[in-house]
């Protein structure tokens, strides 16, 4: 997912919709997850650009994309870690570009096993999707996954993807009843 810039991304923009404009990065207001906004163009006032923050010290910012992830280390199953991250206003990491991998397996250590992030391809076996409807593009599966525990009629087979321990933090598909850590990720506003 890329960064917005002025009047772009997801929540703000210049105008609107029959209303009053909406907060952005740029607009010199601090608005919620930003912790500084240049409205000028004057150097050397303390605020070159906007710099976002994380609403919550748990969660680590990508600068690259304006994202928030945290890892969550209390076990759960896939679905019960989707329903956290939704209730805590994020969802199950969906990692969508190789730097977003990397940056994630540099900002957290996943021990034994992996941690669940938002993928499955429990709709239609071997088609994984991610749970923000992104486009599925960038993978990195572990060799010879997936797999579904072996067998494509396996049932109830392996329909959830978790990113492994160690390097290269490759893919695998697993059991969705599996309890373990997971990734959330938040979207800042623009």
């Amino acid at each position: 997912m890329g960064a917005g810039g002025v009047g772009a991304g997801g929540g703000g923009g210049l105008g609107g919709t029959g209303g009053a404009p909406q907060p952005y990065c740029g607009d010199g207001t601090v608005d919620a997850n930003e912790e500084c906004d240049d409205g000028n163009a004057m150097s050397g006032d303390g605020c070159e650009a906007c710099l976002f923050v994380c609403p919550t010290a748990a969660q680590v910012l990508d600068p690259a994309n304006h994202h928030c992830y945290e890892l969550v280390s209390s076990g759960q199953s896939w679905m019960a870690a989707s329903t956290a991250c939704t209730a805590l206003g994020g969802y199950l990491a969906t990692i969508t570009t190789q730097a977003e991998l990397d940056f994630v397996a540099s900002s957290f250590t996943i021990t034994v096993g992996g941690a669940w992030i938002g993928a499955t391809d429990s709709a239609t076996e071997g088609t994984f999707v991610w749970v923000t409807g992104e486009a599925w593009g960038f993978e990195l599966w572990e060799p010879n996954e997936p797999s579904n525990g072996g067998s494509p009629s396996n049932v109830p087979g392996e329909d959830c993807v978790e990113t492994t321990a160690g390097s290269p933090h490759d893919w695998n598909d697993d059991s969705c009843s599996k309890s373990q850590p997971f990734v959330c990720e938040w979207t800042l506003p623009l």
